[in-house]
């Protein structure tokens, strides 16, 4: 199989040498579709290395080593940076929720808090602020798992029908042992830090500074604590053990 004339950006590239002090470009290319690893073993001496987020026009033929898909580039030329769209580099998570799915979901954690005025109070801060515009488009992770554009809201949609799935095959008598309005609460917000902890760049999900230094976990209970209006109180107490402890740490 060969690609023949198609737009990848660059994600990661480096010249290397092989065994016989040849350089070559190792590189990652990719699209909204995902990525690849690449190779231009006869890369010219005079090309300068890419850097992350231009993108080249390839030709190239599709390879296998160790059981994974490589590219194997023939040629490289640099699209300019104004006829780039950066929505068509833009990774996405397959299958991401429909409007109708996060109006479900949503649906669902409030009326698991119906009557709490405590934790609907937090609830309605977070629906009014705009965030969940944000929660929409964030990404769950940089690589390890629901990494893209949808991931975040998918992986809570999970993570939240898994809790009620669980709830729900309780025998009674343990059941009544359970906080239903925590538990749907924290399963929704276990992962609320992540918002202020990853971003994109170049299409790309990537930790940020903030993500670095306190970790979704630490943000996650700082922005209960923002919704609460800072006001100390068992529920949230709880909801921000949820989030603090669902890394077993």
């Amino acid at each position: 199989d060969s690609l023949v004339g198609i737009n990848l950006m660059i994600y990661e590239a480096q010249i290397k040498k092989t065994k016989a002090g040849r350089d070559y470009l190792a590189c990652t290319l990719g699209n909204s579709s995902g990525k690849l690893e690449a190779r231009w073993w006869n890369v010219p001496s005079t090309m300068s290395v890419p850097k992350a987020g231009e993108v080249y026009t390839i030709i190239a033929s599709v390879t296998e080593y160790a059981g994974i898909l490589q590219l194997n580039v023939n040629s490289m030329t640099k699209v300019p940076e104004e006829n780039v769209d950066i929505s068509d580099f833009t990774i996405e998570v397959s299958n991401k929720l429909s409007t109708n799915d996060i109006d479900v979901l949503t649906h669902h954690v409030s009326c698991a808090i119906d009557g709490n005025e405590f934790l609907t109070k937090i609830w309605n801060k977070f629906i009014n602020c705009g965030m969940l515009d944000a929660c929409k488009a964030a990404t769950a992770a940089c690589g390890i798992h629901h990494a893209g554009v949808g991931g975040w809201i998918k992986h809570t949609a999970e993570v939240v029908n898994y809790a009620y799935a669980i709830y729900c095959s309780l025998p009674v008598p343990t059941k009544s042992l359970v906080r239903y309005d925590i538990l749907m609460m924290g399963a929704f917000f276990h992962d609320i830090g992540k918002l202020r902890a990853y971003t994109f760049e170049n299409g790309v999900p990537v930790m940020t500074k903030r993500g670095m230094l306190l970790e979704h976990l630490v943000d996650g209970c700082m922005l209960l604590d923002e919704f609460a209006g800072n006001v100390a109180n068992d529920d949230l107490l709880a909801i921000q053990h949820c989030i603090a402890s669902h890394h077993m740490e």
